[in-house]
């Protein structure tokens, strides 16, 4: 049938049974677009692998499938919505607490190598006075580290803020259909899963990224790898070098006005290839980051 997937197809899509799907059906957590009354074939739309990844995505974070009874409205219906805001917020957490890990294992780190440079050639431990007085080196490295990460002063000749962002390493899905929060929400967890599927370990940041080359515009939602071997890449992947953006944060997605955003600039400059890319500020509920690449 024209526009639909049978439930074998999907199936071997997703991998995952036919068993599963007609459970899935059974329970009311993702019902088929169309049943063929006299074969009783299920068959479903392309939109609803994008919910089938979301909803494995789920069960994978630690939502089982027995809780998706507290999930039904009173109607009998499934709140869909509802489930996948506890899934992102279950996976905002656990991303957080990485980062407290990692945040944990470097200060361990720093705090072995800091014992180690105390060591003298001769195996003996510097003196507390020498320790106080010796850290004319260690304060260089941190101001340049902390300046490689600061906002860059703002440039006379375009006044719109710019920072250095280190090299980064994104996973990607080209994306062409018209923005929508519930479109970008259903592709972004979809990519979650999808890069966990080929070996990456995906987090954030993540959002869209937008290529525009000599007038035309390639759209993709992106989540960031955590580390991932450059030489190995899939085509699915893309290196961001270290790069001066243009900066400007504010609540919504902006993407789509970036030349009213960035007026300054486009305004003194026509450039023929540019990146955009929108993510979430983390430390700011609610507020997004958009960033601006001359190429």
């Amino acid at each position: 049938m024209k526009g639909y997937l049978s439930i074998g197809k999907v199936a071997k899509l997703k991998n995952v049974s036919i068993k599963s799907l007609r459970y899935y059906d059974r329970i009311g957590v993702l019902k088929p677009a169309y049943i063929n009354e006299s074969t009783n074939y299920r068959y479903y739309t392309e939109d609803q692998l994008y919910l089938l990844d979301a909803i494995g995505l789920c069960i994978e974070l630690g939502i089982p499938l027995s809780r998706f009874e507290s999930y039904r409205e009173a109607d009998g219906q499934l709140n869909i919505r509802k489930l996948l805001f506890d899934g992102k917020d279950m996976a905002e957490k656990k991303i957080r607490s990485m980062r407290d890990c990692i945040d944990q294992l470097s200060a361990t780190l720093q705090r072995l190598e800091s014992e180690e440079d105390r060591l003298l050639p001769g195996g003996e431990k510097e003196e507390a006075g020498a320790l106080e007085t010796d850290t004319a080196e260690p304060e260089v490295a941190v101001e340049q580290e902390v300046a490689a990460e600061q906002e860059a002063a703002t440039e006379p000749d375009s006044g719109v803020p710019q920072k250095v962002i280190p090299k980064r390493l994104v996973f990607l899905k080209e994306f062409d259909e018209v923005t929508t929060a519930r479109r970008y929400n259903h592709m972004l967890l979809s990519l979650f899963v999808n890069a966990e599927r080929n070996g990456y370990s995906g987090g954030y940041p993540a959002g869209l990224l937008y290529r525009w080359d000599r007038g035309e515009c390639k759209k993709y939602v992106f989540v960031t790898l955590a580390e991932a071997d450059e030489e190995n890449l899939s085509e699915d992947c893309l290196v961001l070098p270290e790069q001066s953006y243009y900066i400007s944060r504010d609540t919504g997605h902006r993407i789509e006005e970036a030349e009213e955003v960035f007026a300054q600039v486009f305004d003194k400059m026509t450039p023929e290839q540019y990146m955009l890319i929108e993510t979430d500020v983390m430390e700011e509920k609610g507020m997004r980051e958009l960033q601006l690449l001359i190429l």
